[in-house]
């Protein structure tokens, strides 16, 4: 780990695949963008040579003794959020709560 960084590398974390002989490799929590992915998958690969995600919204893992299938989930975009787990609170105003000035509501 380098100083000041509280995440594994991505070289560390293909020596870690590589140590345990993962079945797959998972990597989240990163900023898997068009610019940083091959970057990160470069130094992964440095160690690891196995099974590797870089792992993005909705994507799935099926896993069983024998298989290890990767897939996308297909979320319904118009469904309807679940109930609110609790009722909803009034605004507190007190004191310390910010005001409006007249002049930044005017039109």
């Amino acid at each position: 780990m380098q100083a000041g960084q509280g995440h594994t590398t991505p070289r560390a974390f293909g020596k870690i695949m590589e140590i345990t002989k993962s079945r797959m490799a998972v990597v989240n929590h990163i900023q898997n963008d068009f610019d940083t992915a091959a970057v990160v998958e470069q130094e992964i690969r440095r160690h690891y040579q196995g099974p590797l995600n870089l792992a993005t919204d909705f994507m799935v893992w099926n896993i069983t003794k024998d298989k290890l299938t990767t897939r996308m989930a297909v979320a319904n975009p118009e469904s309807f959020p679940p109930p609110a787990q609790v009722p909803a609170l009034p605004p507190v105003v007190d004191e310390n709560t910010y005001q409006w000035a007249p002049f930044s509501l005017a039109v």
